[in-house]
Order: structure tokens, then sequence, then C-alpha cells
């Protein structure tokens, strides 16, 4: 079969109505049972959230994965996210479940903490020194980074949900929370960026926060500032308090 739109050839499947390489909707002759959205579908996936953001149709491309693929759809979610956040977040559905942001973030986390480790092996980051790893360690931690990461993310959602039911009384309920906290995870792959990607990861994970909170949850720039300046101020307090008892602690253990 040849796509109308890309028209490349490929071999459909029994029932199979968008194209395999671009996703554009095929001439089945059953048009009214196919959604708007897939309906346009253009050749250019990155389009989609354009489309979407006049129409306010609601859109994800990593949540598309049946029409795009698994790396079209994860390239074209962090290409969006990172440069595009204001647009992408204005169409992120706020209903779908949980389960294809945690998978988002926890590949897009695990990807950028493992590319600054093996940078971090070529370029020697001047504030942070490179831990030695034996393999028996790096096996430990590659199965208990998806467990951090899980547990990292409810724990965040969490507590900026709660921070904006404080400062905004947001309508909009947990999951679309988790699913900003999800998606801005996008930033931690500038972690592979040599010296400086942990700082251009921290700042702009801030504005993917901000920008995320303020167009899902539908309340101004500052009261997005506001709600996620409390958690942050909380997780820094912590680890002050928790910096200054291990300084203590050494202290008392060398009298």
């Amino acid at each position: 079969m040849n796509c109308p739109h890309c028209g490349r050839t490929f071999e459909p499947v029994p029932g199979q109505k968008f194209c395999s390489p671009c996703g554009g909707a095929l001439e089945t002759g059953d048009r009214e049972s196919t959604s708007p959205l897939k309906e346009d579908y253009p050749e250019d996936p990155a389009s989609v959230t354009q489309r979407a953001h006049h129409s306010t149709i609601a859109y994800c491309p990593w949540e598309d994965l049946e029409s795009l693929g698994f790396f079209q759809a994860l390239c074209v979610t962090v290409k969006q996210s990172l440069f595009r956040p204001v647009e992408f977040f204005s169409v992120l559905p706020k209903k779908g479940g949980l389960l294809n942001p945690l998978l988002y973030a926890m590949i897009v986390q695990t990807i950028g903490n493992l590319g600054a480790y093996l940078t971090g092996m070529v370029v020697n980051t001047p504030f942070f020194a490179q831990p030695k790893l034996t393999a028996g360690t790096v096996a430990v931690i590659g199965i208990l980074a998806p467990l951090i990461v899980l547990l990292m993310l409810f724990v965040w959602s969490v507590l900026l949900h709660v921070s904006l039911l404080l400062v905004s009384s947001t309508r909009e309920d947990f999951e679309a929370t988790f699913r900003v906290v999800s998606y801005s995870s996008s930033a931690d792959l500038l972690n592979i960026v040599p010296v400086i990607g942990w700082l251009a990861a921290f700042v702009w994970k801030i504005y993917l926060l901000v920008s995320g909170i303020r167009e899902v949850h539908h309340i101004g720039t500052g009261r997005s500032v506001a709600a996620l300046a409390v958690p942050m101020a909380l997780c820094c307090g912590i680890i002050g308090v928790s910096v200054v008892l291990v300084l203590f602690g050494i202290a008392g253990s060398m009298r």
C-alpha cells in the first residue's frame, strides 16, 4: 500500500487505519470512525502540536506510539517539550493514566543520568568529582535507579500538587500535576553535556515545570512560580539540614 501523505510503501495489517512510517490517516472509506486529530495528521509529527494548539485538541506524541512508533514518539516528545514547552503543555492531555508519563520519565532520566556518568568519565567536572564505581556497584545502581526515579516522581508530584492547592486552588487533579512533572524530565537529558550540563538541566527543568504548571492548571506565571517555590524550599531545607548533621557528625568523630 502507498500512503497518500508520505508516499511510502508498506504492508498494512488488517484493520490498519494509519500509515506506519508517518502516522497519516489511510483512505479506508470509514472516515467517520477516525478522530479529527488523526484524520488530519500531517507528514511532520512535530506539527501536530501546532495543529492541536490552535484547535485545543489534547495530544502528546509519546502517547501516540501506535501511529509513530517508539523512537519517533520519544524523539518528537523530547524535542517539543524541551524547545516548545508552552505549545506542548498547552495541549497535553490531563487524563489518560499515569503509566505513559511514568515510562517516559524513567527512560529520559535513565538516559540523562547514565550519559552524565559516561561523559564525566571523559571530561572532569570541576564542581563534582566522578566516583569510581565497581561492576557490582553499577549493577546495584542499575537495579535501584528505576525505583528511585519512581519514588522521586511521586514524592515531587505530591509536594507540588499540595503546593498548588495552597497557592491557587487548582481544579485539576493529581494526575495532571504528575504528567507535568513526568514530561518535564526531558530537561534531565541536558545532564549529558559536560561540565555545565547539570546547571543547564536544573535551570531548564524549572522553566519547564513553571510552563507546564501554568498551561495545564491554567494559572498565572506568578502563582506557578510560587507553587514550585514551596516544595523546592522544602527540599533545599532538608538537604541543608542533612549536610549540617553530616558535618557535625564528621567533626564529632575527629575529636
